[in-house]
């Protein structure tokens, strides 16, 4: 599991201190009209003790991460780039916060031409000089920095582009045994350590690799030695420990799973004579990754339950909230585990989506833990940063934590019971929540129009058994508009995307 070294620690303890005494003048807060009075100066400096107070926080979510509260700071006295977009995402933060409907009104672009320009120049410190280049560890900061500001503005595709970027540098240097971490200033560690960074990026895989094929787990494999060893005791200390655990199996499913599928596309070269013994292999190959995952999530979730026992009275408001995201993901997990087909290109699709119906009670126990968690989120003591702050709350959040979206989103889709569906959506309208490139207003729309378009036509529903195989959905992909909240998706009968028997939709929210 990644761990930060205490020598580490003290060198971030210290960053913190000098970082807060950059931006010690605590600017009372400012309404629009105050903010333009602003000098230049007086704004880097406001928009940065925002970042410290707010943004980042906010950005490590409600678990513990050494990256957005102690690391990243280490690298700000000394890394124009990174300064310049630390910035440049406080000023943007302080928007989202101040706009009464930052998903929905669009004001955020036309709101922040401060913060753009601040976004630029960090862009323009990156560019490489004939003389010299970046360090790889500020290039892999600023790919997660460019991302965050991209998508708090609602531009996906950019930041998703971003995302990839800072994996195929991963991924070089995993490849390559003899790459250096540090290009440059070689008596200095890097800023954020290796394995940090990897666990950073295993989450925004996960998230980005919805809307984008290529960002797959064997693609980009930025854990090459990762084993899996089903007799190793499993324990954590910490709810962020219990996180970590989980998204390394999670990444390691995702990435056999990649695997298994392209040898599946590669058995449809083969002769017909071979196929189906390939096929039955292939089977069996399914069965078996199926079965370690659930016994990897059955001892994950009796080590969960066992720290809760022994945690659960003197556990904060953030800590709550994280332990229920940790169960909400943990039922999703079991679902698909078990409700997925385990050869879904070889056998008849829409066939195999009734296997989803017997798991609506699992469904409802995922809406009631959305539904509490979103009452988490507004209590007073909700805030993800233990520090006081001088700027006024908002009901607003953006991490980049998985939470609630993509759960909330499964049930919608995959859950064909009328009422238990329509309390997914609206647990994703009622949080105006963004979760690194997933967005709970864009998301909402989009599983409102799945459940539209599968119970066009047939009259009043009243249980799963009322939608039949032909007017199930499989799969979707949206196409983010850059400048406008709205987006095109394509929703498909088929699990394979075929561009000639998709149904093409425009939302806006």
């Amino acid at each position: 599991m990644p761990r930060v070294d205490p020598e580490a620690r003290n060198d971030a303890s210290s960053a913190v201190k000098n970082a807060r005494s950059v931006g010690d003048a605590r600017l009372p807060a400012a309404n629009a009209m105050a903010m333009e009075t602003l000098n230049h100066r007086d704004r880097e400096r406001r928009s940065f003790q925002f970042f410290l107070e707010k943004t980042a926080p906010q950005l490590a979510g409600d678990f513990e991460c050494a990256f957005w509260e102690s690391l990243l700071l280490q690298s700000v006295h000394h890394e124009p780039a990174i300064r310049h977009v630390t910035v440049a995402l406080g000023s943007l933060h302080e928007t989202f916060e101040r706009d009464v409907a930052p998903f929905r009104s669009g004001q955020l672009a036309s709101n922040g031409t401060f913060a753009l320009h601040q976004y630029l120049s960090a862009m323009r410190c990156l560019m490489p000089t004939p003389t010299s280049s970046q360090p790889l560890d500020v290039c892999l900061i600023s790919c997660v920095l460019f991302a965050c500001f991209e998508a708090m503005r609602g531009h996906y595709g950019p930041a998703i582009t971003h995302i990839s970027s800072g994996l195929k540098i991963l991924a070089e240097i995993r490849r390559n045994a003899s790459s250096t971490f540090v290009t440059s200033d070689l008596n200095r560690r890097p800023y954020i350590p290796m394995n940090v960074l990897c666990g950073l990026f295993t989450r925004l895989q996960g998230q980005a690799a919805v809307t984008d094929e290529d960002i797959r787990s064997d693609q980009f494999n930025i854990w090459p030695e990762l084993t899996i060893d089903l007799t190793r005791p499993v324990g954590f200390d910490s709810l962020a420990d219990a996180r970590e655990m989980l998204e390394t199996y999670t990444y390691w499913y995702r990435q056999q799973d990649a695997r298994r599928i392209s040898r599946t596309e590669q058995l449809k070269t083969q002769h017909s004579e071979m196929i189906a013994d390939s096929i039955a292999n292939l089977t069996r190959d399914a069965v078996t990754l199926r079965d370690t995952g659930l016994s990897l999530l059955e001892r994950w979730s009796t080590a969960l339950e066992e720290f809760l026992h022994k945690r659960g009275a003197s556990l904060s408001t953030r800590e709550r909230r994280g332990a229920a995201i940790l169960q909400l993901r943990k039922i999703d997990c079991f679902v698909a585990l078990n409700a997925q087909p385990l050869a879904p290109e070889l056998e008849a699709e829409n066939s195999s989506s009734f296997a989803w119906d017997k798991f609506c009670p699992f469904f409802e126990q995922m809406v009631s833990l959305g539904e509490s968690i979103n009452d988490l989120y507004s209590s007073p003591s909700s805030s993800p940063s233990c520090s006081v702050s001088s700027y006024p709350s908002s009901s607003k959040t953006f991490s980049l934590d998985f939470g609630i979206i993509a759960s909330m989103f499964n049930v919608a889709a995959h859950c064909r019971d009328p009422y238990i569906r329509r309390r997914a959506v609206s647990v994703l309208r009622s949080s105006t929540v963004q979760e690194g490139v997933w967005n709970s207003v864009a998301i909402a729309a989009i599983a409102a129009k799945w459940v539209e378009i599968e119970e066009e036509g047939l009259g009043p529903i009243t249980s799963c058994a009322d939608i039949p195989a032909a007017a199930r959905l499989a799969q979707f992909m949206p196409v983010f508009d850059v400048g406008q909240p709205s987006v095109q998706v394509y929703f498909s009968h088929s699990l394979i995307l075929d561009p000639a028997n998709v149904r093409r939709e425009v939302l806006q929210w």
